[in-house]
């Protein structure tokens, strides 16, 4: 059991490690490396005396003043709850009113603890492009983290049983992948409910930066110029295309004449805003 002196220790095959970062909960580790295999073998996941409680905490990032912020409040339709049972389905509980299944069972662990095995941060997060994503990974990666997730996990068993021959813990679910999910849609999304030109434009550059599709831009490069709230910022999003992709205006001449119809227009209204500074300053 966990002490004072030491900053790990080894309970019921589990490895507690309170991290600095972690000051309101303990993390969890688990051992998987000892030379336990042949224990760890003959052991399932559930026996009649032990079972394990998990719940996944899930979150949606969005970027306030150019920084990325998490929030289960930022979880849209198509996204799993605040929080999921151990095969990602809706849970009415979180950690902090979950109930014992009936009176029979006592908790082993205190208090709900923090899975920090795997790829995973300093939290417990791992991060992913979106919920039913394959690959998750342990840091914040731009354009490939709108979402997180943590797994939090309490030991119970059958009361009067003494501690003894536990479960092993559970691998980790994951949603089945979907095949139709577009990350070009998922960047237009995330550039719409953006509220700075700043914002939309890192999201752009970012996608752009990290080998996304620029063809994609072909038709919908006019509701790209219409979602900035200003008309430099429009124009800074339209450098930034030939920069990126000078096949993109060889084959497609129509684009041409779309970004040259709009630099004119923008161009012309900051000069039409010269010559009304300059008729406001003769009177």
């Amino acid at each position: 059991m966990e002490t004072d002196e030491k900053p790990s220790s080894t309970y019921l095959g589990i490895d507690l490690d309170r991290s600095k970062k972690l000051k309101k909960f303990n993390s969890i580790k688990i051992i998987r490396e000892q030379g336990n295999e042949e224990i760890i073998n003959e052991q399932t996941t559930k026996t009649k005396e032990h079972d394990y409680d998990i719940l996944y905490e899930n979150q949606r990032g969005l970027f306030l003043f150019g920084l990325p912020k998490f929030s289960s409040k930022a979880l849209n339709q198509v996204d799993p709850s605040a929080w999921t049972d151990r095969k990602q389905k809706y849970s009415p509980m979180d950690i902090y009113n979950f109930q014992l299944p009936d009176p029979t069972w006592e908790w082993v662990h205190k208090e709900w603890l923090i899975d920090m095995s795997g790829d995973v941060d300093e939290e417990g997060w791992e991060y992913a492009f979106n919920f039913h994503s394959s690959s998750w990974h342990g840091c914040y990666q731009p354009l490939r983290s709108f979402v997180r997730r943590r797994r939090w996990i309490r030991l119970r068993r059958k009361k009067g049983v003494k501690d003894g021959s536990v479960p092993i813990i559970p691998k980790r679910t994951y949603l089945e992948s979907d095949e139709k999910f577009d990350d070009f849609e998922e960047l237009w999304r995330q550039v719409k409910i953006s509220r700075l030109d700043r914002e939309k434009l890192k999201y752009i550059n970012d996608y752009i930066n990290n080998g996304g599709d620029l063809n994609k831009f072909h038709d919908r490069l006019s509701d790209f110029v219409g979602i900035f709230d200003h008309q430099e910022s429009s124009k800074k999003f339209l450098e930034v295309l030939p920069a990126n992709s000078p096949y993109m205006l060889k084959y497609f001449s129509d684009i041409r004449e779309l970004l040259d119809h709009v630099k004119q227009n923008i161009n012309n209204v900051e000069i039409q805003k010269k010559i009304s500074k300059g008729k406001e300053k003769q009177i």
